[in-house]
């Protein structure tokens, strides 16, 4: 069953580092002011999901300039941008 925490705009002042970790376990806080709803505080969305170990070291194999290509596909695209150039 989905379970929202409420807390007041005075707790979030005052308890914010509490607040925080609720919301690793929770989607959404209510926030309130005389008892009465006046905002939703919750993560961004990319930080909703943790990445998994497989996701992470999938990520750091990958190289960071992207997919490599052939030498004579690199030296084919060299030639050309050095003809274009007029050099």
């Amino acid at each position: 069953m989905f379970h929202m925490r409420t807390v007041t705009v005075r707790d979030l002042r005052q308890n914010f580092p509490k607040i925080e970790r609720w919301l690793e376990g929770e989607e959404f806080i209510t926030i309130t002011k005389r008892a009465k709803p006046v905002a939703l505080l919750s993560l961004p969305p990319e930080t909703h999901k943790k990445p998994t170990k497989s996701e992470i070291r999938a990520r750091w194999s990958r190289s960071p300039a992207g997919p490599r290509l052939p030498g004579r596909v690199l030296g084919e695209i060299c030639e050309e941008r050095h003809r274009d150039s007029g050099k």
